[in-house]
């Protein structure tokens, strides 16, 4: 029998102005990047981008599936499949597989969930929608609509609990009428959804292979839930965005993306907070099974990081390039 959640109600936070980085600067490694063995490489570029209320549209969700890394972009609600696992890819001369919540804000988050038998592949939308799809994006079935007009952001598998675990940053595509937005639980067998996080900005969301949750409270941090939902740790940072696990040697860190265009590396134990890279805009991310580096959003391109001990379970590292890229 599977655990229960219960309603969480927490105080609604105080509204602070967001403060982006430039949409064309380059992420750029600092010293300590560098010292540390680190490399930053374009995975592809070209996305089309758009100016929105919240800055520059682009690039928002990553993640790999069987068939390769999709991409999902607010700008034209796109699903891109890049099947080619390699740098220097022109996301303009990928067709798009799918289109979600056109003219409403498009896809955001996706990940591959095992909760009811087979995995599953679910898309979160900016319009409150959550979908089953294909391992190339396209649509198998929509899941739920969550009730309140929520702009959903992050999803995944919570295998402890049975459920999906969706974040909201806000809700009515506004951020300033203070309507927030929270963490929902879905279940896609009964397609009913339960908010039990309330009052909160939430962005990034990740559950660990022992489904440990961490997700990222905006202007806070990002806090670090056992399966049961008790607290464990907390890694604050003023205007976190998005946060991802280390993988190979590195397995034992966090790495912390802020509004302010700086990617930050931790330790799980709160020592060692370290800026890696700074000077662009840095997203949500993914791990890379096949060679363990990390591959971000960052507005018209997806960029990776590698090197520094990051790795694949096999102890695989090797990043290829294109030919001809």
């Amino acid at each position: 029998m599977r655990a229960k959640l219960s309603t969480i109600s927490i105080a609604a936070m105080l509204m602070i102005a967001m403060n982006s980085a430039s949409a064309m600067a380059q992420l750029t490694l600092t010293p300590d990047g560098i010292s540390r063995g680190f490399h930053l490489s374009t995975f592809a570029s070209n996305f089309p981008t758009a100016d929105n209320v919240f800055g520059t549209g682009g690039t928002f969700g990553v993640l790999f599936t069987s068939s390769g890394l999709l991409v999902t972009d607010g700008t034209d609600a796109s699903v891109r499949l890049f099947k080619k696992d390699c740098d220097g890819q022109d996301a303009s001369k990928i067709t798009p597989t799918a289109f979600y919540a056109v003219g409403l804000g498009g896809p955001t988050g996706m990940t591959k969930a095992q909760l009811h038998g087979k995995s599953r592949y679910y898309l979160a939308t900016d319009a409150s929608e959550v979908f089953e799809t294909n391992s190339d994006g396209t649509e198998v079935q929509k899941v739920v609509t969550i009730p309140g007009d929520f702009n959903l952001a992050s999803i995944a598998g919570d295998p402890h609990f049975g459920v999906l675990l969706v974040t909201a940053p806000f809700c009515n595509n506004s951020f300033g009428n203070g309507c927030l937005g929270g963490v929902f639980a879905v279940d896609p067998v009964a397609h009913t959804s339960n908010e039990f996080i309330s009052n909160f900005v939430v962005t990034g969301l990740q559950v660990d292979r022992s489904d440990n949750i961490f997700l990222t409270f905006t202007f806070f941090g990002t806090v670090w839930f056992n399966p049961d939902f008790s607290f464990n740790s907390q890694f604050l940072l003023p205007e976190i965005e998005a946060s991802v696990l280390g993988t190979g040697g590195l397995s034992k860190k966090i790495f912390l993306n802020s509004g302010a265009g700086e990617l930050w590396e931790q330790g799980l134990d709160g020592s060692d907070l370290t800026m890696i890279a700074s000077g662009g805009v840095v997203g949500g991310g993914t791990a890379d099974p096949k060679n363990g580096s990390l591959v971000f959003v960052a507005n018209d391109k997806v960029v990776r990081l590698s090197g520094g001990g990051l790795a694949s379970d096999d102890g695989t590292t090797t990043v290829k390039s294109c030919p001809g890229g």
